[in-house]
């Protein structure tokens, strides 16, 4: 015949013997110790009540905040490992495409394209140069280029922003006629603020008043 002691919603089970009887002092110590670990709803039937303290003392935490908090720390441990790994993966997708960038730039079949003084027209001679940048875009499909708009020194910096423009969007519609997405293709200015040729005379000046080419790292 068993005996139950039934303690809440807590129970423990054995065997109505003198072994079990003479336990019953360790039933209760056992009920307690459930209750105090905040275990509940938990039924041990075991003849052998030295067993179910052994089970029960390696397996229940008297302290209930101890799982949780051990939960909690586990939880932000994998957080900061993710938020890690996620960091690394983007910085080192970023190396990557810094290195893809610069051996694109390095491979850019062409030179820059220049223009005669305050003038935006391109020159017959450059024509060619933009048609194979424009097979050699079509050739990479995935990549983006910038088309720079540069200028001498000379004239205001307003006025020279304005013209730069003026070449950047004139080489981009020839590429765009040549079969280019213009999409691909972004336009800006650096007017007179970044020289081919820090001199200040023709020779320098001519090579300032140009269109260059570079990878679209934004893109």
């Amino acid at each position: 015949m068993k005996g139950r002691h039934l303690y809440k919603d807590i129970m423990v089970a054995g065997k109505e013997e003198p072994a079990a009887l003479a336990n019953e002092q360790l039933t209760d110590n056992l009920i307690k110790t459930l209750e105090q670990a905040g275990v509940k709803k938990v039924e041990v039937i075991d003849y052998n009540f030295e067993i179910a303290r052994k089970v029960l003392e390696n397996t229940i935490s008297k302290d209930p905040t101890t799982n949780q908090e051990e939960a909690l720390k586990r939880k932000e441990r994998e957080a900061r490992i993710s938020e890690e790994e996620l960091a690394r993966s983007r910085a080192e997708r970023e190396r990557l495409e810094r290195e893809r960038a610069l051996e694109t730039q390095k491979s850019i079949p062409v030179s820059d394209v220049y223009f005669e003084y305050d003038s935006y027209t391109v020159q017959p001679e450059d024509i060619a140069k933009i048609k194979d940048i424009g097979e050699w875009l079509k050739a990479n499909s995935g990549l983006r280029i910038v088309v720079e708009g540069h200028c001498d020194e000379r004239g205001t910096v307003e006025y020279n922003l304005a013209l730069g423009q003026k070449r950047a969007e004139v080489v981009k519609n020839h590429l765009v006629k040549f079969g280019v997405d213009e999409k691909r293709i972004r336009t800006i200015s650096f007017g007179k603020e970044m020289p081919a040729d820090p001199g200040h005379n023709e020779d320098a000046w001519a090579k300032n008043r140009r269109v260059h080419f570079a990878t679209d790292q934004k893109g």
